[in-house]
């Protein structure tokens, strides 16, 4: 059975991070969710830091997003934050579309920020993406090679050979997913 998984902003921040999990979820390798709250939050993030690109390009993507995974796009789980106390109160709503989803992990880089003694609670895990997708490629090594050649296939402005790529995933702290996408290729 797919797990269902709660995508934190910090990992949808990454392009070539984002690409790979959706990449992957199109193989049907687990069922990603998102909520518009967590689209801002990183979508934001990357503007602030990145205001050479344009918003429009981001609604652009969110449409896309959506369009993809219709039930991705997490909706009326405010009342679910009542009562959660995570450690930085602005993730409650990360934990609280999981809650709604019936996800099985929050993938994030903060796990520091997700205690388990809070999501136990609630059957849910939190775990670093590159714990994540090494899981998924040991899992399915022929489908996740699949869809990271599927996503160096679609770098084409400008394209990006995998090795590049692979690099990138190491510079984004998911150094053991690159390795054994390498071996694999």
């Amino acid at each position: 059975m797919r797990k269902t998984v709660v995508l934190d902003a910090c990992v949808l921040y990454s392009a070539s991070l984002r690409d790979f999990l959706l990449h992957l979820a199109q193989q049907k390798l687990y069922k990603p969710r998102w909520s518009d709250r967590i689209n801002d939050e990183w979508i934001h993030n990357v503007l602030k830091n990145r205001p050479d690109l344009s918003e429009h390009s981001f609604h652009r993507l969110r449409v896309l997003m959506d369009e993809a995974f219709p039930n991705a796009n997490v909706k009326d789980y405010d009342h679910f934050m009542g009562g959660l106390s995570l450690p930085d109160q602005g993730d409650n709503h990360v934990l609280a579309a999981a809650i709604k989803a019936k996800a099985d992990f929050i993938v994030t880089f903060n796990i520091k920020d997700f205690p388990s003694k809070e999501l136990i609670t609630h059957a849910l895990k939190s775990i670093h993406p590159d714990e994540f997708l090494t899981s998924l490629i040991k899992e399915s090594p022929v489908k996740a090679t699949q869809a990271f050649l599927n996503q160096v296939e679609h770098l084409n402005n400008p394209s990006i050979p995998a090795t590049k790529l692979l690099d990138t995933f190491r510079k984004n702290n998911i150094q053991n997913s690159a390795n054994l996408l390498e071996n694999l290729l």
